[in-house]
């Protein structure tokens, strides 16, 4: 079957890819330091961007799994084993030690549910959220190369006719309890990250690299486009007054399709910006470790009390966070090697 050859990406996708991770976690860090530390309405500005991880985890994941069955076509079963062993590798043992630090710093109870990855609080709430998209990724992955055309009108229909049950009167307490209480009791948009993610597994079918434009030019229609989202993110939070994956509406959709394309056409042509490719290589570990680091420095100098000297303060230790994350991802991706070496073998 032609969906089992494996294509390579260059070393630009993955640039292009980790820039556009590294936009998403410099907002969520913005955003989380304003919440916890300035206050004012703040709040959720970020929640789009948090959709470009399920976007390229969804990209990447669809090759993953393109090598896996390029390599064994005919071990279904086996592929899908180690596609869900090597996720729960890279996953959670790094969330297991920033959860269980966290929670022994804030004197806090250490929940069985969250360590399997059922439910988490806080900004830990991704991680139940990307390991649901995990567990459908394989059969999605499937359908596409089966018949793209109908599983992208079965995935959007199945999307909307699943939300319009859930937020009627139609659906029975318990399945909407349930639904609530593995994907985030406050978020109202049920689902909406596993969509976007299933939709990024189509990238890779419909994607084609031009070079008939230079890098420069490249970059400023990104940004032009990042812009763009970012303007209608703002509107639409300060119009409706909610943060903008709450609800289905026109307003929700278009910002969305934006990410999509945006993010696609980054892909497509290599957009790159070093500094921030370089802050999204080490994402994951940032987004599970700044909150720890954000309360831990504020609780020495209050921005309340010392309104100046607290920012400052922040800003001059940021750098230590991101060193520290970038030894942590390293000891993470030797972890992670090692553990996939052993299964593997």
């Amino acid at each position: 079957m032609r969906f089992f050859e494996s294509n390579k990406r260059s070393k630009g996708t993955f640039d292009s890819t980790d820039t556009l991770k590294g936009i998403a976690i410099i907002a969520v860090l913005l955003n989380h330091y304003l919440n916890l530390n300035v206050g004012g309405d703040s709040q959720g500005f970020a929640n789009l961007l948090i959709g470009i991880f399920f976007m390229m985890s969804g990209y990447s994941i669809a090759y993953s799994l393109q090598k896996l069955f390029a390599q064994r076509p005919q071990k279904v079963t086996r592929n899908i084993f180690t596609f869900y062993s090597q996720r729960i590798i890279r996953i959670f043992p790094l969330f297991w030690v920033a959860y269980i630090v966290q929670s022994t710093v804030h004197n806090v109870d250490i929940s069985l549910l969250t360590l399997l990855g059922v439910r988490a609080p806080g900004h830990f709430w991704f991680i139940p959220a990307i390991l649901q998209c995990y567990l459908v990724a394989p059969l999605v992955y499937v359908l596409i190369h089966k018949n793209r055309v109908l599983t992208f009108v079965g995935l959007i229909l199945g999307f909307v006719l699943l939300n319009y049950i859930l937020l009627s009167d139609v659906a029975p307490p318990t399945l909407i309890y349930l639904c609530k209480y593995v994907h985030g009791h406050w978020r109202g948009l049920f689902f909406l990250y596993i969509l976007l993610f299933a939709l990024s597994l189509f990238i890779p079918v419909f994607e084609s690299c031009r070079d008939d434009i230079g890098t420069k030019e490249k970059t400023l229609y990104y940004l032009t486009l990042f812009a763009s989202l970012v303007g209608c993110m703002i509107i639409v939070k300060y119009r409706s007054h909610v943060p903008v994956l709450y609800e289905i509406s026109v307003s929700t959709i278009y910002p969305l399709l934006l990410l999509l394309v945006s993010s696609q056409y980054a892909i497509s042509m290599g957009v790159r910006i070093p500094i921030i490719s370089f802050i999204g290589a080490i994402s994951y570990p940032l987004y599970l470790f700044h909150i720890l680091f954000f309360r831990e420095v504020v609780t020495l100098f209050p921005a309340q009390n010392y309104p100046v000297l607290g920012h400052l303060i922040v800003l001059v230790l940021l750098p230590l966070l991101v060193t520290s994350c970038v030894l942590i991802n390293k000891v993470n991706n030797h972890a992670t090697s090692y553990l996939r070496q052993r299964i593997s073998g």
